[in-house]
């Protein structure tokens, strides 16, 4: 089952990215396109479009967690804690 991003406006959606050697992210939307999401780290930054499978709903616990492993170079729970994030519900269509 998927996660929803509720009333929020996409602009202000926050999102877990999945970035180079599973880093976790948190990220803005700023925009949907095919197959992928536009972020930005900040509401006036610059944006970045990653991969739609990149991205994530947002959950404090679950990105501690995977911070925590990502800083610890534990491959293996990064793994197992990506593998229970939830893509954002309506964000891709």
């Amino acid at each position: 089952m998927e996660a929803s991003i509720g009333n929020k406006a996409k602009g202000q959606s926050a999102v877990l990215a999945r970035a180079f050697e599973d880093e976790p992210v948190r990220m803005l939307v700023v925009g949907t396109g095919p197959g992928y999401v536009e972020v930005s780290r900040s509401a006036n930054g610059p944006t970045i479009g990653f991969p739609a499978a990149f991205v994530y709903e947002f959950d404090e616990a679950l990105y501690a967690g995977l911070r925590k492993a990502y800083q610890a170079g534990d491959s293996a729970t990064l793994y197992a804690l990506w593998a229970n994030a939830q893509h954002p519900v309506g964000l891709f269509r």
